[in-house]
Parts: structure tokens; C-alpha cells; sequence
């Protein structure tokens, strides 16, 4: 009988396949998880995303285990038009984070609106 290998090193080739297909399984479940937080978002109304934003390192997400901060990004909000009207510590928005904060709103409303559009087929 003639064997093409080493039968060490079929193993330690059948070994590297299981982990490459283990690294890949778990990179398709996080990127599930990722796409299913993303969808969650798009659920949300933009008053209410707007409500629901936290301080952290990136100030667009909400807090996570590695996050520690739990402080809302804004205190107050117009009552008409939902849009954030004072920051965490009470003071009023300056002319550059009303802006930030409207597109922040506006990219939330296009997001609801598709996802309501979706709903509607």
C-alpha cells in the first residue's frame, strides 16, 4: 500500500480545515448578530432612537457590556418636532450640534421610513 503522507501531517491538515470552518461559523454568527441589531434600529422611531442614544466611545450606539458609560446623549427634546434641544448635562445645543444632531434624526427617519415601507408589501 502506498500512502501520499504523512499521516501527522494529514491530521494537522484536517485539524486546519475544522478551525477555518469553526472561524468562519463564527464570523457569519456575528455578522448576523451585527445585521439583526441593525434592523432593530430601523425599527425605531426616530424620537424615540433619538431618546434611547448613549454617550460612549462611538456615540451613535447604544450601551454594551464593553461599553460603561450609560449617560443619555441629550436631556430635553422639542416637543413638536421630537429633534434634541439640550445635551446630557442640561445645557442648550449649540448651532453645530443641532446640526448633527438633525442629521443624526434625519438618517433615522429615512431608515424608519423604509423599514415601514417594507412592512407595507
Amino acid at each position: 500500500v502506498w500512502k501520499l503522507a504523512d499521516p501527522a501531517e494529514l491530521a494537522r491538515e484536517k485539524e486546519q480545515k475544522e478551525a477555518e470552518l469553526a472561524r468562519r461559523a463564527a464570523e457569519q454568527a456575528a455578522q448576523a448578530a451585527e445585521r439583526a441589531a441593525k434592523e432593530a434600529l430601523a425599527k425605531l422611531p426616530p424620537i424615540d432612537f433619538m431618546k434611547q442614544l448613549f454617550l460612549s466611545d462611538d456615540t451613535t450606539t447604544t450601551p454594551t457590556p464593553t461599553t460603561t458609560t450609560t449617560t443619555p446623549k441629550y436631556s430635553r427634546f422639542d416637543d413638536t418636532t421630537g429633534l434634541p434641544t439640550h445635551a446630557h448635562d442640561g445645557e442648550a445645543l449649540n448651532k453645530n450640534q443641532s446640526k448633527k444632531a438633525k442629521k443624526e434624526f434625519d438618517a433615522q427617519q429615512k431608515k424608519y421610513d423604509k423599514y415601514l415601507k417594507s412592512q407595507a408589501k
